[in-house]
């Protein structure tokens, strides 16, 4: 019996070793196809963001779905050349402009430091600006940032008209994802067992909720907290104000370091154009917009879709990030969304599943009960019919086969 044991062990060691192996080898040979795996994700992510807008139009203007999935991607098609046509001349030449000017704003970087330690003194705030911002080190990178932008302007331009193809081809993708989506699943549920019908089902509806409420909120955090930066500099008189809220939006999206890596440039092109006041001002509008976007309209956009416990949600960044990099901080969470889901539906069918469930409704019941006795009963007599209620209850519930 010990060495029936040992051999077992020792097969489920064996399997395991070489579950990791062909898993490595799949790792590897995925990476050569990173590219293409890459925009049918995309795809996929943004057909779950317009398939309900999809079945809304054809459910309330009674058209078929592909006639309502052809105008809203007519629509959104239209919206986006028009607004490349539009943004990408004003976006590259403000990119331009801001690296032709940094040179000269890094010039200026001590003086304003020095007028900002000024102001500081006078109003008796104990802050050493020259400890934390190392001036020259601080005025040899936009030095060098702003060369190297300039040199690889080519390049930039290049990358934007290829973004531009890419994000055809990931729309097209996503018309025939949207379109022959239902079509898709009943043929993938057509190979599944009876009996297993109902986990599969449960896995979509996890997928569903979990990944289109993610994408969903994310896009809503995105364009709040991309027009209030615009606002905010707006406010102040500062330049190249769609180049740094474009940033701004698209950056928030990276979870942990977007925050701080999107309040950067309107900081920075404040602190080399404006008064210390104004860069104060603007340091404060900025931080209260961060603190209305992430701790008041943040939570009440992902709490329904997620479910999730804040604990879970940062060690899904964490693991997130260390795993895919910056990919992985940004769909870690709607992944370990899903995950969960499926862990507590499994746990729900199980054994010990069932029994909190038993003990939760029996305790309702209970409780139900206890609120319809007499004020008057005694508390023995009280306590005897809880008891005898809930036994009852159970009993009756133990004669009905289990499905």
């Amino acid at each position: 019996m010990v060495r029936g044991r040992l051999v077992r062990i020792l097969l489920i060691l064996a399997a395991l070793a070489l579950a990791l192996h062909v898993g490595a080898g799949l790792w590897s040979l995925s990476a050569q196809f990173a590219d293409i795996t890459v925009m049918f994700f995309m795809a996929w992510l943004l057909s779950f963001v317009l398939t309900p807008l999809v079945q809304f139009l054809s459910r309330h203007l009674r058209v078929a779905r592909v006639i309502a999935a052809a105008a809203v991607y007519l629509v959104l098609f239209v919206a986006i050349i028009t607004g490349l046509i539009i943004l990408v001349p004003l976006l590259v030449t403000q990119m331009l402009d801001v690296a032709r000017a940094l040179p000269a704003y890094a010039e200026r970087v001590p003086g304003l430091l020095a007028e900002i330690q000024a102001d500081l003194d006078r109003r008796n705030v104990d802050v050493n600006l020259a400890a934390i911002v190392w001036t020259q080190d601080l005025t040899t990178s936009l030095t060098g940032v702003g060369t190297r932008v300039a040199q690889n302007a080519a390049g930039i331009l290049a990358g934007a008209f290829g973004g531009v193809f890419a994000t055809i081809l990931i729309m097209i993708l996503s018309f025939y994802m949207v379109v022959d989506g239902d079509a898709i699943e009943r043929t993938f549920r057509n190979f599944i067992p009876d009996e297993q019908r109902a986990d599969v089902d449960f896995f979509f509806e996890s997928v569903n909720r979990s990944f289109g409420g993610f994408l969903r909120g994310t896009t809503i955090q995105a364009v709040i907290y991309g027009v209030g930066t615009a606002a905010v500099m707006l406010a102040g008189g500062l330049e190249y104000v769609l180049l740094s809220s474009v940033f701004a939006g698209i950056i928030m999206i990276i979870p942990i370091f977007g925050p701080f890596l999107a309040i950067i440039p309107p900081v920075l092109i404040a602190v080399t154009s404006t008064t210390p006041q104004t860069v104060l001002l603007i340091v404060g509008g900025l931080l209260i917009l961060q603190q209305v976007t992430f701790n008041i309209i943040a939570p009440k956009v992902m709490s329904d879709s997620l479910g999730m416990h804040p604990i879970l949600v940062f060690a899904a960044l964490l693991v997130g990030a260390r795993i895919g990099g910056i990919t992985g901080a940004i769909f870690g969470l709607p992944i370990a969304a899903v995950l969960w889901a499926l862990v507590r539906h499994i746990l729900d069918r199980s054994r010990f599943g069932r029994l909190a469930a038993e003990r939760q409704s029996r305790a309702a019941l209970i409780a139900e009960h206890a609120a319809r006795i007499d004020p008057g009963t005694s508390v023995v007599r009280r306590r005897l019919r809880w008891i005898i209620v809930g036994f009852r209850r159970v009993a009756r519930r133990s004669e009905i086969p289990e499905s």
